[in-house]
């Protein structure tokens, strides 16, 4: 899932730059102005935007709890890539985490 969840918004938001017009912080703008042109599509960013956020909000008091190593690459992975790769990526690490403490070693 983890690698799914980077490979499909990445290829969505790559077609999307690649095929815009302008330079990089001009894409971006229209990027967002897309995202939101319409209620339909700004229920949809608002709801993964909230998703998102108490995501990342949860994991980091989640990855104190179990001492998950390098949780904070959740944050651009959520924030850069979208929550389809944030949480899955946050899931394994954690699962990495607990085996440690285990004693499971991860391959």
């Amino acid at each position: 899932m983890t690698v799914t969840g980077f490979l499909v918004p990445t290829a969505i938001f790559g077609r999307f730059f690649i095929l815009s017009e302008g330079n990089g912080l001009k894409k971006i703008r229209q990027a967002l102005a897309d995202a939101t042109a319409t209620l339909p599509a700004s229920g949809i960013f608002a709801d993964a935007t909230l998703t998102a956020t108490t995501f990342v909000t949860w994991a980091a008091w989640d990855a104190r709890q179990h001492e998950v190593k390098r949780w904070w690459l959740i944050y651009p992975a959520t924030f850069g890539v979208g929550i389809s790769f944030g949480a899955p990526l946050y899931l394994l690490l954690r699962e990495y985490a607990l085996g440690e403490r285990v004693g499971i070693r991860a391959a």
